[in-house]
């Protein structure tokens, strides 16, 4: 078993709790601790609702740390800037799954021209279904029962005429 502790470590009467907002930065249900200890902390609720101080000399998760850092940007002003940067990087990273998504659509639609003509898409079927050996481009290719199969609509249970 391990057990971390904050940069202080453990002496002899120290509590051994699960310190919440060393991985939690905001509680959905925020609690009140009934303990009644003197360092008894109140209510428990998540890291972005405590002071530094009250966070200093314990461990944190490094997502939270994160969190207190861009916390503390922010009241320094600089955080319509960092905003900005972010939503920048979050809108290239969006028009780069964009730009992959196209050249895989190219790329399929080019494989499956190439493979038996651009027709072959609309008209090559059977029973329905487009035929197996017409496309070798993955995901085109039927992967299992239909809806319509599955209900009984051609499982057997009609017959053609």
């Amino acid at each position: 078993m391990n057990v971390l502790v904050g940069p202080k470590g453990l002496k002899p009467g120290d509590e051994l709790t699960f310190f919440y907002p060393s991985t939690e930065w905001d509680m959905n249900q925020p609690f009140t601790c009934l303990c009644g200890h003197p360092t008894c902390r109140g209510t428990i609720s998540g890291a972005k609702d405590m002071t530094p101080q009250q966070l200093q000399g314990v461990w944190l998760n490094g997502h939270i740390r994160d969190l207190l850092d861009d916390r503390n940007r922010s009241t320094n002003g600089r955080h319509e800037s960092d905003a900005t940067a972010r939503a920048l990087k979050e809108a290239v990273l969006q028009a780069e799954k964009v730009v992959e998504a196209a050249r895989l659509a190219m790329r399929t639609y080019a494989g499956v021209s190439q493979k038996s003509g651009v027709a072959a898409v609309n008209s090559a079927k059977k029973n329905g279904f487009a035929a197996r050996e017409d496309f070798d481009v993955a995901g085109l290719s039927r992967r299992g029962p239909t809806s319509r199969e599955l209900s009984g609509e051609m499982g057997g249970d009609t017959v053609r005429v």
